[in-house]
């Protein structure tokens, strides 16, 4: 099986989970009670729940840098290094964002004979979303979200799907004194790419984190997504992450990520850099 249409799937998953997330928690400050970060999703999950102040509107930056390797199924593995970057605008209740990854990939189940070094763009995602219940009364902050993903990724290279797609998505963090607990269910639309050969197909998050101290993180989540191609696995993930606040408005998260099916890579870690302004 090609991991291209699933793997890139599964990081964009990562890398909006966490950002989707991170809105909702922008205004809450750590300890006490605490603050969303990064997105994303499993790498970025988690880099949704990164502690720290942050602004409650402004521009905000993330960059991230992933690595996976997995067979998906292949007598061969494929290695993967996945760059996202995002820069979000957020006001009181409204986050819009956009991001741009970079992807390059190893093994020829995805890429043929091709073995450049060269990152190359995958598929850009825009994204928008409201803040339905703020949490300043009881702890739990309520989200909506939409997004957009565009083709601008070569999929004979496993660097995009090749189709449009559209996701429709409800997101929760409940934040207590020292524990963090999120999740998101979502669907996707997939487009046409492949002759119609994608589905559309639900997905879901749940994750939660331990305040070790008022400026670190620690905490897993689990991430799953029905198949997107007939004959296809499902995606089955799980990571742990460690998040730490590094000034008052930037905060890293490393992570750890292992796959539990086919349609998931067999291992990868990651870090990921966010920043408001």
């Amino acid at each position: 099986m090609n991991p291209g249409v699933n793997d890139e799937w599964g990081r964009l998953m990562r890398a909006w989970s966490g950002m989707a997330l991170a809105g909702a928690l922008v205004a809450i400050p750590l300890g006490a009670t605490a603050d969303g970060g990064v997105e994303p999703g499993l790498g970025a999950a988690l880099a949704a729940i990164l502690p720290g102040a942050v602004a409650t509107g402004g521009i905000e930056l993330n960059v991230g840098a992933e690595y996976t390797k997995g067979k998906y199924g292949n007598a061969e593995a494929t290695e993967i290094w996945y760059y996202p970057v995002t820069l979000r605008y957020r006001s009181e209740r409204v986050t819009l964002g956009l991001m741009v990854p970079y992807i390059h990939t190893t093994g020829s189940a995805t890429v043929g004979d091709r073995t450049s070094l060269d990152a190359r763009p995958g598929d850009i995602e825009a994204s928008g979303s409201y803040l339905v219940h703020d949490g300043s009364t009881d702890g739990w902050f309520v989200e909506m979200v939409g997004k957009a993903k565009f083709p601008t990724g070569d999929p004979a290279k496993g660097l995009g799907t090749g189709s449009r797609d559209y996701t429709l998505e409800g997101q929760f963090v409940h934040q207590g004194q020292t524990l963090t607990s999120f999740g998101n269910v979502g669907w996707r639309h997939m487009g046409n790419a492949g002759g119609g050969v994608l589905k559309s197909a639900w997905h879901t998050l749940l994750g939660a984190g331990y305040d070790l101290s008022a400026s670190s993180q620690l905490g897993a989540a689990w991430n799953y997504r029905q198949p997107v191609a007939e004959g296809a696995p499902p995606v089955r993930e799980l990571m742990v992450y460690l998040t730490l606040a590094v000034a008052p408005k930037a905060k890293l998260q490393g992570y750890l990520l292992k796959g539990y099916s086919d349609g998931s890579p067999d291992k990868g870690v990651g870090l990921t850099w966010n920043g408001s302004f």
